[in-house]
C-alpha cells in the first residue's frame, strides 16, 4: 500500500457482504457495509513520546464526507509528527476523513482495490501523475434521453464525447485511460429510500479518415 501511493496508484476499500439486506448497513465500528471509501495515505513509524512502539496507520476517507464515530478513529497520527510540517501534511483535512491503525483496518475491511495508471507502476520507482478531465451532463427525455442500444432509432442522440489520446505512456507505444461515469449524490440517497439510476456508457473506436 505505500509502495502504491508513492507510485501515484489510486486505492480504494470496501467491505462485502453476501446477504443483500445488509447493504449499506453499519458496522459495530460506524462503517457502512458495501459503500466505497478511499484511502488517502498510509504511515508507518514509531512513538515520539518515549514509547519505542511501532505505529502502523491507514487513512480513510469517505465520500459521503461522514467520518465514523471515535472507536473506529485513531489519533496517533500525532504522535508520529516531529515538525509542524508533519502535522500539516498528516492532519485529516478532507470532510469524512480520518486515520485508522492498520490492525483495525484489516477487521474492518475485506477488499482493497489498487488502481495503477500503467500495468507495471508497481516494478517501477516514478512517480506517475493523473490527469482528470470532467465533463458534466444528463438525459433530458425527448432531447438527449436515447435510451440503451435496444432503441438504434434514438440511440444516437445520447451526449457524445470524443476523445484524443496523444500521450503514450507504455513501451509499447500506447495510450492508458479510464473513464467512469458517476451519478452525483445518489448513492447517498440510497439511505433515505433513493435508487441508483439505469445509466451506462459505450465506447468506440472512430476510424481514422474519419
Amino acid at each position: 500500500m505505500r509502495k502504491a501511493l508513492k507510485r501515484g496508484s489510486l486505492m480504494g476499500c470496501s467491505i462485502d457482504t453476501l446477504v443483500p439486506t445488509a447493504q449499506m448497513t453499519k458496522t459495530v465500528s460506524g462503517l457502512v457495509r458495501g459503500h466505497a471509501y478511499s484511502v488517502t495515505g498510509v504511515e508507518q513509524g514509531k512513538r515520539k513520546d518515549g514509547k519505542d512502539l511501532l505505529i502502523r496507520l491507514v487513512r480513510v476517507r469517505d465520500p459521503w464526507g461522514v467520518a465514523p464515530p471515535p472507536a473506529c478513529k485513531s489519533n496517533d497520527w500525532a504522535a508520529l509528527a516531529t515538525t509542524q510540517q508533519d502535522k500539516e501534511r498528516l492532519r485529516p483535512t478532507e470532510q469524512g476523513e480520518f486515520w485508522m491503525c492498520f490492525e483495525e483496518f484489516q477487521k474492518n475491511f475485506t477488499k482493497l482495490e489498487i488502481c495503477n495508471l500503467t500495468p507495471d507502476t508497481l516494478q517501477d520507482d516514478q512517480l506517475l501523475k493523473w490527469n482528470v478531465s470532467v465533463h458534466e451532463g444528463r438525459w433530458v427525455k425527448g432531447c438527449s434521453a436515447g435510451g440503451c442500444r435496444n432503441f438504434p432509432e434514438t440511440y444516437w442522440t445520447n451526449p457524445q464525447y470524443r476523445l484524443f489520446l496523444l500521450e503514450v505512456d507504455t513501451k509499447e507505444k500506447t495510450c492508458t485511460v479510464v473513464v467512469a461515469l458517476m451519478q452525483k449524490g445518489r448513492r447517498k440517497d440510497c439511505c433515505s429510500g433513493g435508487t441508483l439510476h439505469n445509466i451506462g456508457f459505450a465506447i468506440y473506436e472512430v476510424p481514422k479518415e474519419v
